[in-house]
């Protein structure tokens, strides 16, 4: 999701105060636990995409080979 100010949750998008921020494991700032679990998950299949798309299988490899 895209951010619109600094101090804002990257999961739920609402504003969070400093002192209530929780920092997920992926990095991003979000406003409770709820939100940090569940912007992990989307964090976690995002990257997952991400490297299926970029990683070409060993099996890609051979199927562009003409005789």
């Amino acid at each position: 999701m895209a951010r619109r100010s600094e101090n804002e949750c990257a999961y739920c998008a609402e504003e969070v105060p400093t002192e209530n921020s929780v920092i997920g494991t992926d990095w991003k700032v979000y406003c409770s636990a709820a939100c940090a679990v569940q912007g992990q998950q989307m964090s976690s299949r995002e990257m997952q995409e991400l490297m299926r798309a970029m990683v070409p299988s060993r099996d890609s490899q051979y199927t562009d080979l003409t005789p």
